[in-house]
C-alpha cells in the first residue's frame, strides 16, 4: 500500500462517526477503554453461549483488565498509524476496530412530558460485539476487512445484528468503495450463514486453510464468505449518508 493510499484510507476511516443509531432502540458505537467493564460483562454473561462457536475463545475476555488493555492497545495503534502516515513511502495497515451494540435509553423531557428522545447511557449493557480487522499489505493495494461478530443470547432472532451490520456496511461502503469484507462461519451455524446471505456476502465454500472445530462428536469445517464493496450512487437517499467524525482518535484516559 503506497503512502498516498495509506493516508487516504486512514482519512476515510477517521471521518466515520464514533456512534450512530441503528434503529429507534439500539445504537452502534466504537468501543473504548471506558467500555471495558461493560464489554467484559457481556462476554462473561454469554461465555457458554459464545465459546462453542469461537475457535479463538479466551476466558480472559471476561476480565475487565484484559479488555481494558486490548482496547487501549487498539486505540494507541490507531494513533501511531495516524502519526506515521506520512513517514514512509510504503506502509502496511493492520488495525483492529471494535464496536458495541447497546440499547438506547428513552428519556422523557422535563419541559414537555410528550417530548421523548433517546440518549446513550453508560450504564446500559452491551448487547452485541462487532470487530473489524483492517489489513492492507504490499503488493496488494486493496483493503480487506476481517469481520467477527456476536450477539447476546437473549437478543438473538430480533434482527438486531442484521440492522447493525447493514448500517455499518453502508458507512464502510461509502468511505471505502474498493475494499472487501470477509469472514468465516462454521458450516452448521445456519443462523449466521443466513444473516450473511441477507447482507449479500458470497459463500466461497469451505475454507481449507481454516482449522476445523469439533462439536457434538463431529469435525466441522468453516465456510469463507466475502463481500466486495461498491460505491454508493449519487442519488442515494439521505439515510445512506455515512455518519462522519472530524476528530482523530484520542489517547485513552
Amino acid at each position: 500500500m503506497s503512502e498516498q493510499q495509506h493516508n487516504s484510507t486512514l482519512s476515510s476511516l477517521l471521518r466515520i462517526a464514533s456512534s450512530w443509531p441503528i434503529d429507534s432502540d439500539y445504537t452502534f458505537e466504537r468501543a473504548t477503554v471506558a467500555h471495558a467493564r461493560e464489554v467484559a460483562a457481556y462476554h462473561s454473561r454469554n461465555e457458554e453461549h459464545l465459546r462453542p462457536w469461537d475457535l479463538s475463545w479466551n476466558h480472559a475476555r471476561t476480565e475487565v483488565e484484559w479488555q481494558s488493555q486490548q482496547l487501549e492497545a487498539s486505540n494507541l495503534a490507531w494513533i501511531e498509524a495516524v502519526n506515521k502516515g506520512t513517514q514512509a513511502r510504503t506502509l502496511s495497515l493492520h488495525l483492529a476496530w471494535s464496536w458495541i451494540i447497546r440499547r438506547q435509553t428513552h428519556v422523557r423531557s422535563a419541559h414537555s412530558p410528550t417530548d421523548i428522545h433517546s440518549t446513550d447511557s453508560p450504564s446500559m449493557p452491551v448487547l452485541g460485539w462487532v470487530e473489524w480487522i483492517l489489513r492492507a499489505q504490499p503488493p496488494d493495494d486493496g483493503l480487506t476487512i476481517n469481520l467477527s461478530y456476536s450477539i447476546d443470547q437473549e437478543h438473538q432472532g430480533r434482527g438486531v445484528m442484521l440492522k447493525a451490520l447493514s448500517s455499518s456496511l453502508i458507512v464502510l461502503e461509502a468511505s471505502l468503495p474498493n475494499a472487501r469484507m470477509r469472514t468465516n462461519v462454521r458450516e452448521d451455524n445456519k443462523r449466521s450463514r443466513a444473516l450473511l446471505s441477507r447482507l449479500e456476502f458470497e459463500d466461497q465454500g469451505v475454507d481449507q486453510s481454516f482449522p476445523a472445530s469439533h462439536a457434538n462428536g463431529h469435525w466441522l469445517r468453516h465456510h469463507h464468505y466475502i463481500r466486495h464493496f461498491r460505491p454508493v450512487s449519487d442519488d442515494a437517499g439521505a439515510q445512506e449518508t455515512p455518519p462522519t467524525n472530524t476528530r482523530q482518535p484520542q489517547r485513552p484516559m
